[in-house]
């Protein structure tokens, strides 16, 4: 058993706790559970990290630029970092990560732009075991929602557990934990300030 797949079942079993289930699922499971657990588990996964770019799952990497001449009129194309966990947040045309670029086009996994270099900010596959702490407690809640009605046919601890990980149906889906979660990670984040930019005419190219 890989650790991703221990630290995995490990989270499932905690979601079975807050359903007053029997914790007996692990990753060499084949029963009925281990296959409601294969069809939800994406879904979930899918939801709590796409409702936000969360910090500690996003990193930065330079692009690779490609020789032929970029499509649509732009000078340059760079191939797209490989194994992400969905589409890239933000191009810069610093390693500080200081020069957003907002002229660009993507074709595929071909970026073309008038930048030289290129360094992309991009989400990636965490290991459950590496997930923030808190974010963990609240996928525990969402996955309990998630799983309710699978496994027991329970439609008041679905809401109940939905309302505490996401918040109310006036909320959106962005509240409860995860929404305290959200503003938390965004506060970790330094605000955008004309200062950061390198001069008047290039902030003048960058912004909107």
């Amino acid at each position: 058993m890989t650790s991703a797949a221990a630290n995995r079942a490990r989270i499932v079993n905690q979601a079975l706790a807050r359903l007053g289930t029997k914790a007996k699922f692990s990753a060499d499971s084949t029963d009925r559970l281990a296959g409601i657990i294969d069809l939800i588990w994406p879904m979930t996964v899918g939801r709590c990290f796409g409702m936000h770019s969360w910090t500690w799952a996003t990193e930065v990497a330079v692009l690779v630029r490609r020789a032929e001449v970029a499509p649509d009129g732009y000078e340059y194309a760079f191939d797209l970092p490989p194994g992400t966990s969905g589409p890239q947040l933000r191009f810069f045309a610093d390693s500080d990560c200081r020069n957003l670029i907002r002229d660009f086009r993507i074709n595929g996994a071909v970026l073309a732009c008038r930048v030289p270099s290129v360094w992309a900010e991009s989400p990636y596959p965490v290991d459950p075991g590496a997930w923030d702490p808190f974010f963990s407690a609240a996928f525990v809640v969402a996955l309990a929602s998630d799983l309710a009605v699978p496994l027991q046919q329970d439609t008041d601890s679905r809401d109940r557990y939905w309302q505490e990980a996401f918040g109310t149906a006036s909320e959106g889906g962005t509240g409860g934990m995860f929404g305290r979660l959200i503003s938390q990670d965004r506060a970790r984040q330094p605000q955008e300030s004309p200062q950061r930019w390198s001069d008047p005419l290039t902030a003048a190219r960058y912004l909107p």
